[in-house]
């Protein structure tokens, strides 16, 4: 099983970068998912408004979105 982990920030936090507690916490979970084999990569994600959105519906389905906005 695959699975991705996104950590959103607000603009101004992300701006400012991690704390050194959470960049430090990070690196050793980061280390202990390598070591441990579950980790397979990691990297950024394109700009949120280049992104498909897929979301769960409180009725069990997906609803797809092409990008930050709602299909006109």
């Amino acid at each position: 099983m695959k699975i991705v982990s996104i950590y959103r920030m607000n603009p101004e936090a992300f701006a400012a970068g991690p704390r050194p507690e959470l960049h430090e916490q990070m690196g050793q979970l980061i280390a202990e998912l390598i070591a441990s084999g579950e980790l397979v990569d990691t990297g950024g994600i394109i700009p949120e408004g280049l992104l498909t959105r897929v979301r769960l519906n409180g009725n069990g389905s997906f609803a797809v979105t092409d990008g930050p906005f709602t299909e006109t």
